[in-house]
């Protein structure tokens, strides 16, 4: 099974070189618009493989801020009619009135938090006319904490696939992480 794993973790580090930086880039940008078949967090995590620790962080980093942006304007642009049936449900209603008023500090915390499923603050923010310049700053406050969480978590399960006491220590690290982000979510509110 480990070798099978080693195996995997080669051939899609080879894949993700053979496109290069911009290629890792664009898989990043795919991720934050719209889950691929892997959590961003994989995405990070082979491109710090393929790349190294510096330029794996520095081209997930940009293209998650790209991705992220590219999704919330396209959503801020969409003529609501499209969304008018979706729009009148009371929970989207909610949504949208705290992503309006959330604050660039608790946007940060969102989009940091490991967990948070990014298409959908880009979606309910764009959806909500939420500032753009409000977006923006607390998306990059908020990514590069999470970009850096995901390359060391994925970094460090590559190198140390056999070595059950790191695993067990990062699993805990991702339950732990879950667990404060499902706090704060109820603490804040946040419905994402």
């Amino acid at each position: 099974m480990l070798n099978w794993i080693q195996n995997t973790v080669d051939v899609v580090t080879k894949y993700f070189i053979s496109f290069g930086p911009l290629g890792g880039m664009l898989v990043i940008i795919l991720s934050s618009i719209y889950p691929l078949v892997f959590p961003l967090g994989v995405h990070i995590a082979f491109n710090v493989s393929a790349f190294g620790i510096f330029i794996g962080i520095v081209i997930s980093y940009i293209g998650t801020l790209i991705g992220c942006s590219i999704s919330f304007l396209l959503f801020k642009k969409v003529d609501t009619k499209l969304f008018k049936r979706f729009n009148e449900k009371e929970k989207v209603k909610k949504l949208k009135a705290k992503m309006k008023k959330i604050s660039i500090p608790s946007l940060a915390v969102l989009t940091a938090l490991p967990f948070t499923p990014a298409f959908l603050v880009n979606i309910s923010a764009g959806l909500s006319g939420m500032d753009t310049k409000k977006f923006i700053i607390g998306i990059t406050i908020g990514k590069l904490p999470m970009v850096i969480f995901w390359a060391f978590v994925g970094k460090s399960l590559m190198e140390s696939i056999t070595d059950w006491k790191t695993i067990l220590v990062i699993v805990v690290m991702l339950v732990i992480t879950y667990v404060i982000s499902k706090v704060l979510s109820k603490i804040f509110k946040w419905e994402v």
